[in-house]
């Protein structure tokens, strides 16, 4: 009896060591009463420096366990949702991206049971998830949302088109959000996410997608499919539950088309003042606006040197090939350094017959490393302060603003009187930084400020193709492609050269909706 004793002891144990583990234990489900606990962590961990500082505390004895995680949009809304279930043991599903029928991955996957269990696991798990996760999956694990329950932990999802994303992460009094997102990642990408403090424009996060009339061709004509329609996949979305994934979403009481029932032209203004508890003025709007288009500037400036790293990384696998061919280097065995730069080749091989030159990106860098998107955020957030500020002048006067941000407003936006086109035309010449100057940056072998900035942006010499170089990439060039610009195919869609008769069309818009509030 002893012997089957131990013997049966013996077997357990070692099915309990060998048996299958989840990625985490489940001690307890969701409930209303969870998903107010969500919102309020979000709220207060969903911050910019959430993956990019080392420790939790400020005397540095805590460490932080997601310390160096690199997100683009769409990994950022999963992660937060991730995180918090791991940590208050929650179930977590979403349908698989790479499955045609869309079976769950969930937080009971077996996959990773050969880490060990808590945060390395959990860190492996996230290494595969935002590998196929992407804001084309996130319409399935989401649905539409009313406008009454918009508070933080809701998602800002946008057409197709744009493939951008954002998590609610805190409104303010007077009804300004606090978006977190990321965007673009790479080597030499940090941890650190970026914010905004005003709702989108909705015109781009609702754009038309379009598709071709004939699939099976791709030189057929396009034509445009509204996104803001009922059951529409972009806007304000949640996460469906666990347990109903694999049902119809329409079906959730949850579920409303009520934001598709907004004019589209006050969709924005419509939203803030429904969460608003106190009035803003138009200085103040102007300057988050203006808070907004420096932010976009500095997160551009990274995306930027993000490109020019990866260019030179190239020339030099380039040149590092040629070596190895030449057997300069011996081919056997490679250093580390060495075989990372020819990986950066490997993608280029399929596609070099079509291109005129090696040197030029192809397609998936291209797309990685463009801005369109970025760029006409920032045109956007600009452009509406532009006019906010005409609107003030012209129904306030110098007497809605302090002497100081006159000064500066007008600085940036010279003619108010005029339309924005005629500002534009009138703007021929730089403008040099001064002791007014508003978001003054370093870049390259400029300083710039937001008053030039906007000249230039205004006058469409921005551009977004990361295989022009850094001068052009900041309008230096006033719009004239240089070097492999010039030869290298581009990719998607292009925003510029900015319609800015429509653009402030748009904005104007928003301000008779804003009058009609206020």
């Amino acid at each position: 009896m002893k012997k089957l004793g131990l013997y049966l002891f013996l077997t357990i144990l070692l099915q309990a060591m060998t048996a299958s583990a989840d990625l985490w234990t489940v001690t307890q489900q969701w409930t209303p009463e969870l998903e107010v606990k969500y919102s309020e962590w979000v709220k207060a961990n969903a911050r910019v420096d959430m993956f990019s500082r080392e420790f939790l505390d400020t005397k540095k004895t805590i460490k932080n366990p997601y310390f160096g995680m690199t997100t683009d949009c769409a990994d950022t809304v999963y992660a937060l949702r991730v995180i918090f279930s791991f940590e208050n043991g929650l179930p977590w599903a979403i349908k698989n991206p790479a499955s045609p029928t869309k079976s769950i991955i969930a937080q009971s996957m077996k996959r990773f049971d050969n880490y060990p269990e808590g945060h390395p696991r959990l860190r492996a798990f996230f290494n595969m998830l935002f590998d196929i996760v992407s804001t084309t999956s996130l319409q399935h694990d989401t649905y539409p949302v009313s406008i009454n329950n918009i508070r933080p932990g809701v998602i800002i999802l946008t057409a197709k088109i744009n493939h951008h994303s954002w998590t609610i992460a805190g409104i303010d009094a007077k009804g300004n959000p606090r978006l977190v997102y990321n965007s673009v990642v790479g080597k030499a990408s940090g941890s650190k996410l970026q914010q905004r403090s005003s709702w989108p424009n909705p015109f781009w996060v609702f754009q038309p997608d379009e598709k071709l009339t004939n699939p099976a061709d791709p030189l057929s004509a396009k034509i445009k499919v509204p996104t803001y329609v009922n059951d529409g996949y972009a806007g304000f979305r949640y996460w469906i539950p666990t347990d109903k994934l694999q049902t119809d979403a329409r079906m959730l009481s949850e579920y409303s088309n009520d934001q598709y029932q907004l004019d589209l032209k006050s969709w924005k203004q419509t939203i803030q003042t429904k969460l608003a508890t106190k009035k803003e003025s138009l200085q103040e709007i102007v300057e988050r606006l203006l808070k907004d288009a420096c932010d976009d500037v500095k997160q551009r400036i990274t995306a930027i040197d993000e490109a020019e790293h990866y260019k030179k990384q190239l020339k030099i696998a380039i040149v590092k090939e040629a070596e190895l061919n030449q057997k300069k280097i011996s081919a056997s065995p490679l250093a580390q350094e060495d075989e990372d730069l020819l990986d950066i080749l490997k993608g280029f091989r399929a596609e070099e017959k079509v291109l005129p030159n090696i040197q030029c990106l192809v397609a998936k860098q291209y797309d990685q490393l463009s801005t369109p998107s970025r760029d006409r955020r920032l045109f956007d957030a600009v452009m509406l302060a532009r006019a906010y500020f005409t609107h003030g002048i012209q129904h306030l006067g110098t007497k809605g603003f302090s002497d100081i941000r006159l000064k500066q407003f007008k600085r940036i936006f010279a003619h108010p009187e005029l339309s924005a086109r005629a500002e534009s035309d009138l703007a021929t010449k730089a403008i040099a930084p001064s002791e007014l100057s508003i978001c003054r940056v370093k870049i390259g072998k400029e300083t710039l400020d937001m008053a030039e900035i906007k000249r230039r942006l205004f006058k469409s010499y921005l551009s977004s193709n990361p295989n022009e170089d850094i001068l052009g990439r900041w309008g230096g060039r006033e719009g004239q492609a240089s070097g492999l610009a010039q030869v290298c195919p581009t990719y998607g869609e292009v925003y510029n050269p900015y319609d800015l008769d429509q653009a402030e069309s748009e904005a104007q818009n928003e301000i008779q909706t804003y009058k009609g509030m206020n």
